[in-house]
């Protein structure tokens, strides 16, 4: 209940109420040092009845405050050397109500914090998944054609169109076998393959006929 540095003071009631009005001025004094006490103490709304009382409540001696006590003190309660406030009893437990409510409210946004910067989090990581996923993607799409499946690229587009006199299911298949022959060597070839492998390739792939040798 630290948030609560003050208590409220009705003035109609100060002014209006005989309990009030028949106190002196050094009486109303004394009253309101112990209600300050009482709202600052160890236990809120209560302070110890020992000998120090008097110089709590603002009294000018001991024996003066002995004096002036009886009216004063009719506004608390005394228990096991404890005098308790009748006045500030409600505001208490209001103020402890008040507190209570915002701790939970403030644990319920704590946690809502916690969830929201979680959810953040996870959504950055993903993004950034995403985002180095396209950029490997988009490396692979640049890595440079090995040189034999260059060469066996061009070949193959250079072949010319055989004779028109050859039977059209023929040359079909054997376009095929020569594009799956294409596929197998760029299978094959890796970027890894060192400059003698990707010798031995080119060697192969000039050693296989092209569409004009075979369809003569």
């Amino acid at each position: 209940m630290s948030g609560f540095p003050w208590f409220k003071f009705y003035c109609a009631e100060w002014l209006g109420l005989d309990e009030y009005r028949r106190l002196t001025a050094e009486q109303r004094g004394c009253l309101i040092n112990l209600l300050a006490e009482c709202w600052l103490g160890r236990v809120r709304g209560t302070v110890p009845n020992d000998d120090s009382l008097w110089h709590r409540a603002g009294a000018n001696s001991k024996r003066r405050w002995e004096t002036i006590k009886g009216p004063v003190l009719e506004h608390f309660t005394q228990s096991r050397g404890i005098l308790t406030s009748t006045h500030l009893k409600a505001q208490v437990a209001h103020a402890k109500g008040l507190s209570e409510d915002r701790s939970e409210a403030g644990k319920k946004g704590a946690s809502a914090k916690k969830q929201r910067d979680s959810a953040l989090s996870r959504g950055n990581c993903q993004s950034r998944e995403r985002k180095e996923n396209k950029e490997n993607k988009e490396n692979k799409e640049k890595e440079p054609v090995p040189v034999a499946i260059s060469a066996a690229v061009r070949k193959l587009a250079k072949a010319k169109t055989p004779p028109m006199d050859r039977d059209p299911a023929w040359v079909a298949k054997r376009r095929l076998e020569l594009e799956e022959q294409t596929r197998s060597l760029v299978g094959k070839q890796r970027p890894e393959d060192g400059p003698e492998q990707q010798q031995q390739q080119q060697q192969q792939q000039q050693q296989q006929p092209s569409v004009e040798e075979a369809s003569e």
